[in-house]
């Protein structure tokens, strides 16, 4: 089944993605879950280049995001390999990187993905990605 994509609506999308943010499995940026107001006061500062919800059958199932220097972050309600492969995939398709500026933005986009998340580095394996780090948090 093809996934949709919708670009991010603070309007009305903020309490649906906090709702995904209770449910995450894979976290990298926080240890604790944070309030619906700290939740409402990020979104609403829409730091992202891009940020899209991912729908699947009239429901969205996750979000993703591309940063200004190339990030690409990838967060779905269950790990189903198709649903990244088909992220990846809507995402390399459809955006271009920004322009490389040394030492702060590569020339390709970049994941960081949790450690937990074996399906999703398993999807960017087939994808013939290419591990460049490993990054701890000290």
């Amino acid at each position: 089944m093809a996934l949709r994509f919708k670009k991010f609506d603070p309007q009305t999308d903020i309490p649906v993605l906090y709702e995904m943010l209770q449910q995450r499995q894979h976290n990298i940026s926080h240890t604790s879950l944070p309030s619906f107001e700290q939740h409402e006061k990020f979104c609403l500062e829409h730091p992202y280049r891009e940020w899209l919800l991912v729908e699947s059958d009239e429901q969205t199932i996750g979000s993703v995001y591309l940063t200004h220097n190339n990030a690409i972050g990838i967060n779905l309600i269950k790990d189903v390999p198709d649903w990244y492969l088909q992220v990846i995939d809507y995402v390399a398709g459809h955006y271009e990187c920004v322009k490389a500026e040394a030492s702060i933005t590569p020339s390709y986009f970049y994941l960081n993905v949790a450690p937990t998340n074996k399906v999703l580095m398993a999807a960017l394996e087939q994808q013939q990605a290419q591990l460049i780090q490993h990054t701890y948090k000290l």
